[in-house]
This record gives C-alpha cells, sequence and structure tokens, in this order.
C-alpha cells in the first residue's frame, strides 16, 4: 500500500509539473493527490472496485471479463505470492475451466496482457 501512495504521490508530481493540456493534467494531479491523502482502508476499497487483488498487487479489472485473462488471475490467486505459471498449466486449466482449448496465439496474447498490468494498477478518484 506504501508504494501505491509513493506512485500516486509521483503521478501527482508528474501531471502538476506538466503544461501540456494544463485543465485535464491538473485534474488528474489533483485526483492522484486526492487519492494519495485518504485512509487506507478507504484506498483499499477503492482499489477493489477497480481491480483484483493478487498477493498484494492489483490487476485492474476489464469490462468484458475476458475468460483467458481471469483464468491467469484464478490461477495466480490459487498460488504462493512469486509463484510462476507454466504454459502446461495453463492449458491445462483452459481445458478445466474454459472448456475448450486454447490456442498459441491466444495464449500469448492473454500472457502479454497479465505481464504487462501485473504489478501496475490504474487508479481514478473523484
Amino acid at each position: 500500500m506504501q508504494a501505491i501512495i509513493r506512485d500516486l504521490r509521483q503521478l501527482a508530481a508528474k501531471y502538476a509539473s506538466n503544461r501540456k493540456d494544463a485543465s485535464k493534467l491538473q485534474a488528474l494531479a489533483n485526483a492522484a493527490k486526492s487519492c494519495a491523502s485518504l485512509p487506507h482502508e478507504e484506498l483499499e476499497e477503492m482499489l477493489t472496485g477497480i481491480s483484483v487483488p493478487v498477493h498484494g498487487v492489483y490487476i485492474a479489472k476489464q469490462a468484458n471479463q475476458e475468460g483467458r485473462r481471469n483464468l491467469l488471475i484464478y490461477l495466480f490467486r490459487k498460488k504462493e505470492p512469486n509463484a510462476t505459471l507454466t504454459k502446461q498449466e495453463i492449458f491445462d486449466a483452459a481445458a478445466v475451466h474454459l472448456k475448450r482449448e486454447i490456442s498459441e496465439k491466444e495464449y500469448h496474447q492473454v500472457r502479454n496482457t497479465i505481464t504487462m498490468t501485473y504489478g501496475y494498477y490504474a487508479l481514478l478518484c473523484h
């Protein structure tokens, strides 16, 4: 949680110092600063509304509830922190939970999506 608050403060400073599209960036800076000042419980409640906690890391929720992506999140949540998933574990789980085989292309797409978002979060506060 401390890392999230630190990152929010850095984001607020970055947006506040950017003179390009000043009004929009000022609003984002104010939102980040406001979120960083929230009590931890309130911030965590806000985070769980827009993301899924996985071992202390928040992964942004997606509106379309894509089955393959949710499957990887489910598998990571079942494992211990800092665990890895093998390609075979993912293919086996897809066969059981999605009731179909996933293609190599689908595997790479969802793996890249999780890799890019795992450890990052998106947050917008009012």
